[in-house]
């Protein structure tokens, strides 16, 4: 639930049913200005937006009026879909083709048409933008090689931190272990502000920084999350670096389970 991919590293809106005493001061005054009554234990409605890296607050007015327009087409998607489940997607195409709902014309006036739009692998691709000094990867280069096997891994510190002005948010550790002993190398506490891109841009620079300070490349980097295996994998190679995606790491789990029962 701390790595890469979690729930708190993807944008959404997320409706939960909590208990009374559980709720957000926000989602009281809504219930409130609403009307509506609800009763019990797990039955009170609980709104929450999650902006990559940030701890969860209350949606703001445009992103409840956008989820009010979404439920809506649930609503009438899920009432079509009862009769015939067959109109949601084709698959007879060459291309999956998936049934969407597009607003057209403007104002309130505005009508939703449906259309089918064909699957596109691209859209879940992100590029990130690599910059690491000329300096730093000539001097990566030019370190001697050591019989080391170093594994890296990103993961999320279930620890909130608030500064003074500014919205709460998750440190995120990036962590380097070898692999044969599990001693930790180095470990290197990041913000994701002013947002996720930035802090993962920011990675390769600390990650080349690090093995500097280590004197020596190491003779094989492992690496078993895709972020940063696009991150670093080129970079590393050009300087000399062996990188291999990697499926498992027991001694990083052991060190990230170290970082987290300190926490408690």
């Amino acid at each position: 639930s701390v790595m890469i991919g979690n729930p708190m590293t993807i944008p959404h809106l997320m409706l939960s049913f909590t208990d009374r005493e559980h709720m957000q001061k926000e989602d009281l005054a809504a219930i409130k200005r609403s009307g509506i009554s609800f009763r019990g234990k797990g039955n009170w409605p609980s709104l929450e937006e999650i902006v990559p890296g940030y701890v969860p607050v209350y949606p703001d007015r445009d992103s409840l009026v956008e989820l009010l327009l979404v439920l809506q087409q649930v609503y009438i998607v899920l009432e079509k879909a009862k009769k015939d489940a067959s109109f949601l997607q084709l698959d007879s195409a060459a291309v999956p083709a998936f049934l969407v709902r597009i607003p057209t014309g403007n104002g309130p006036g505005f009508r939703w048409k449906e259309h089918l739009l064909e699957l596109d692998p691209r859209w879940a691709e992100t590029s990130y933008l690599v910059d690491v000094s000329s300096y730093s990867r000539k001097a990566l280069a030019g370190l001697p090689e050591a019989s080391q096997v170093l594994h890296i891994e990103l993961f999320m510190l279930p620890a909130p931190v608030k500064e003074k002005g500014n919205r709460a948010y998750f440190p995120f550790i990036l962590l380097m272990v070898d692999s044969y002993t599990g001693m930790v190398i180095s470990n290197s506490v990041l913000a994701p502000q002013p947002d996720m891109r930035s802090m993962c841009e920011s990675i390769p620079q600390k990650v080349v920084d690090e093995l500097l300070k280590l004197g020596h490349r190491p003779s094989e980097i492992g690496i078993r999350t895709g972020l940063l295996f696009e991150l670093l994998d080129e970079l590393l190679e050009l300087a000399g670096c062996t990188v291999n995606l990697v499926e498992e790491m027991p001694e990083m789990d052991e060190a990230i389970a170290s970082f987290i029962s300190h926490l408690s």
